[in-house]
């Protein structure tokens, strides 16, 4: 799995004209803070050459970014997450007696 995230940085490197440290440490940090795999390293760097596409920024920039954004990012999808699962328990239970309200 290390040489193919290797690969996969360095690849991410070249694409985005930055050098692999930069990409490394941009990925790693996405990779942390979602409690991801390193295997998902290639669907991270997608979606972060889809924001550099989409805005005005370069991989370089994101990827330096990254430790104040992805924590952030990754505690909100947490909230909302936890937020569904309420709000499902909560549509399955037919006895409001027995429902749990946060």
């Amino acid at each position: 799995e290390a040489i193919e995230f290797l690969d996969t940085a360095m690849r991410a490197a070249v694409g985005g004209v930055t050098d692999t440290e930069t990409a490394v440490d941009g990925l790693t940090t996405v990779i942390n803070a979602f409690g991801m795999d390193t295997s998902e390293a290639g669907r991270v760097a997608d979606v972060m050459f889809t924001t550099v596409k989409r805005g005005k920024t370069t991989f370089g920039e994101l990827s330096s970014s990254m430790f104040q954004a992805a924590p952030l990012a990754a505690a909100c999808d947490e909230i909302r997450r936890t937020d569904e699962s309420r709000n499902d328990r909560a549509s399955c239970s037919h006895d409001r007696s027995r429902q749990t309200d946060y």
